[in-house]
């Protein structure tokens, strides 16, 4: 359980950071040379948000059976030893 409490993840933070990026792809990418255009661009870039995120799906975590576990730590190892 330690290990899944390290690495909980925020959503709404994420969903902040990744419109934040967009962003600035976005003005990077689309850089205008005229300077009203490109104030009017910027300005409404930051009038609102790009997404209306995060969306988050309730699903039960994924519990592969241990038997499946060893079973592709061996293919793994054995392949490894093989070389391929």
């Amino acid at each position: 359980m330690a290990i899944l409490e390290r690495h909980r993840i925020d959503p709404v933070e994420l969903a902040e950071q990744v419109e934040e990026r967009y962003k600035r792809y976005l003005e990077t990418t689309f850089y205008f040379k005229d300077p009203d255009l490109r104030k009017s661009f910027q300005g409404a870039l930051s009038s609102g948000h790009l997404s209306k995120g995060p969306y988050l799906e309730a699903t039960p975590v994924f519990k592969c059976p241990e038997g499946q576990v060893n079973s592709f730590k061996n293919y793994f190892l054995i392949h490894q030893m093989k070389g391929s």
